[in-house]
């Protein structure tokens, strides 16, 4: 058994739960029980998601990069309930032993739909059976790249002024006995957020967790204006803030970032297909800052596999130049993750933790000199034998049916998604040959 990540596991050991909540960790007895498993650690938390149910592929969009213009082609996406994707994401997430996903939620819609998909989302992870915490974020400026290709200018629902009543309305709600929240609130980026609009979010959300996306790439490292220093100028840079990505943080804003006990959350998966480059986790280690582990709707597998996330992880490292130890990316696969939701109750099996529990049947781990090696290395998905959240044995879901649902509106609007996946193709084009002009004018290498 793994009550913690960088403790010794335990061996021939019972956890005990009572009313959703761990009450003991103690030796296995000789008293009859339900079932033996060879290995038991705490839910692993998803960090940084977009509670997407089918992966892009399903659409006919390959997600490779770059970043730039993977998010044009999204814009082809066939839309989609917003309840079923999370009920499908989350009922996926719970097949490989994630108890707990942190959800960043955006649309263009106006302020009654954003609202609606916000609370359809909950209910989907609720219906699952699992944890969510959800973030609301908005943009105004820039989303699509250089402004000057104007044709990509969308239609925002929901300004900065708006922002604040919609966080009003929806935050603090909480569903399925409060596995679920909307907690949170954020840019969806600040580079694609104007002052105004992050001082608005900070406004709308005092004392609110935050998250976003921050320095994914390299081209958005080259846009004017400090984005850490934005963040912080407007208050949003705190311990109760974490960010997906955070690749090309330089040090000195990695400094203000440790200082500020904001939380990074690493997403090797999406990183290696969109290119978008390493993320220095042992340099982020080094300098204080806590890092967490998301699958960002976009993971290393699919259908998706935390375990496969963590090997992700563990070989984006190694090929970075500062390798991680197995012990370091599952801490970031839970008690990082608990830090990125500032609970110290999850991430965890100790007395007071949530009673979130994943059981493997894994023969190799039993005898092995390193257990948690061997599971970081080489447990898929399928090792899976049983999911607890609080206390509560995670069973299959209507998954299948939104599932169905889901891939039924795919084919319906096949035709016409094919056409607006050609139309994107070409902007996406204008979108590369403008942030080429923009690096020759900067004289980037």
């Amino acid at each position: 058994m793994i009550t913690r990540a960088g403790r010794p596991p335990l061996r021939d050991a019972t956890v005990e739960i009572r009313d959703g909540r761990v009450t003991g960790v103690a030796p296995s007895s000789d008293d009859p029980h339900e079932r033996v498993y060879d290995v038991l650690l705490p839910g692993f938390i998803d960090a940084h998601s977009h509670g997407r149910g089918l992966p892009v592929s399903a659409h006919g969009i390959s997600g490779d990069g770059p970043l730039e213009r993977y998010i044009v082609e999204l814009r082809a996406l066939t839309p989609l309930p917003a309840g079923d994707e999370a009920l499908l994401a989350a009922s996926d997430g719970l097949v490989t032993g994630i108890t707990t996903t942190q959800v960043i939620h955006h649309t263009f819609a106006p302020p009654s739909d954003y609202a609606a998909a916000a609370r359809a989302v909950a209910g989907g992870y609720a219906a699952a059976g699992a944890r969510a915490a959800i973030a609301l974020t908005i943009t105004d400026r820039d989303e699509y790249g250089p402004r000057e290709v104007a044709e990509l200018e969308p239609r925002r629902g929901v300004g900065p002024d708006a922002f604040a009543a919609l966080v009003g309305d929806l935050a603090g709600e909480a569903y399925g006995d409060g596995r679920v929240t909307i907690d949170a609130i954020g840019p969806v980026g600040p580079q694609w957020c104007s002052d105004e609009a992050l001082r608005a979010i900070a406004r709308a959300g005092a004392a609110r967790r935050v998250h976003c996306h921050l320095l994914e790439t390299r081209r958005q490292a080259t846009l004017p204006g400090d984005p850490v220093a934005r963040l912080e100028a407007a208050g949003l840079l705190a311990a109760r803030t974490s960010v997906a990505h955070g690749i090309w943080l330089t040090p000195p804003q990695a400094a203000r970032f440790a200082a500020a006990g904001s939380v990074i959350v690493q997403c090797p998966g999406s990183n290696q297909r969109l290119g978008v480059g390493h993320c220095p986790v042992r340099e982020h280690l080094a300098a204080g800052i806590p890092v967490a582990l998301g699958l960002d709707s976009h993971a290393a597998a699919e259908p998706a596999d935390v375990f496969a996330e963590m090997r992700a992880a563990l070989a984006e490292a190694e090929a970075g130049g500062s390798p991680l130890d197995p012990r370091e990316v599952l801490a970031m696969a839970t008690v990082g993750g608990a830090r990125a939701l500032c609970r110290d109750d999850l991430g965890v099996l100790e007395p007071g933790a949530q009673g979130d529990v994943v059981a493997l049947d894994l023969p190799s781990a039993v005898g092995a000199r390193d257990p948690i090696a061997e599971i970081v290395e080489r447990a898929t998905r399928h090792d899976v034998a049983a999911v607890w959240v609080g206390g509560n044995r995670a069973r299959a879901a209507e998954a299948g049916a939104a599932r169905e649902r889901l891939e039924a509106q795919l084919r319906a609007d096949e035709r016409s998604r094919r056409a607006r996946v050609a139309e994107v193709a070409a902007l996406a084009g204008r979108i590369d040959a403008a942030w080429e002009r923009r690096k020759r004018a900067l004289r980037i290498p």
